[in-house]
């Protein structure tokens, strides 16, 4: 939906297109034993080990991670940190060929000792996949708090 659309844009303060060169490359990515390839017109990265993105936020309003996932990548687990913190244990599910987004809140304290900057790191579980990670954003509120979003 269009006004959904333009909420979310209105309510990012950064974004990484996981895959594409020069999103990756503006934010200083970093990685081993990863990929990147195309899933039904997205762009996607994953690993089998771990990789990283640096994300800003100068205003220091950050509260939630936006991650886009593919149901076709179910099953794989991975640990999300934030600076070294652990944001999520990732179990990833889903059906089939479905894109479907998880917003992660990010803690208040993580914000106020981050000066603005982060680094996004995504670590493979032992003998599984990190990702794939089809869309990175940090949002200055969880997109449903907003009065346009849908409720269950």
């Amino acid at each position: 939906d269009e006004q959904q659309r333009i909420v979310l844009q209105a309510n990012t303060i950064d974004q990484v297109a996981p895959g594409e060169q020069q999103p990756e490359s503006d934010h200083f990515y970093k990685g081993e034993q990863s990929e990147a390839g195309l899933y039904n017109g997205r762009h996607w990265r994953h690993s089998r080990a771990w990789f990283s993105y640096d994300l800003n936020d100068k205003q220091l309003e950050a509260k939630t991670l936006q991650i886009t996932y593919a149901g076709i990548d179910a099953g794989r687990r991975f640990e999300i940190r934030l600076n070294d913190v652990l944001i999520a244990k990732v179990e990833s599910s889903g059906n089939a060929k479905d894109f479907f987004t998880v917003d992660y809140a990010i803690p208040q304290t993580l914000v106020k000792k981050s000066g603005g900057k982060y680094t996004l790191k995504f670590i493979a579980a032992p003998g599984s996949v990190a990702g794939g990670i089809y869309g990175v954003r940090l949002l200055r509120n969880s997109p449903c708090a907003a009065e346009t979003c849908a409720t269950n």
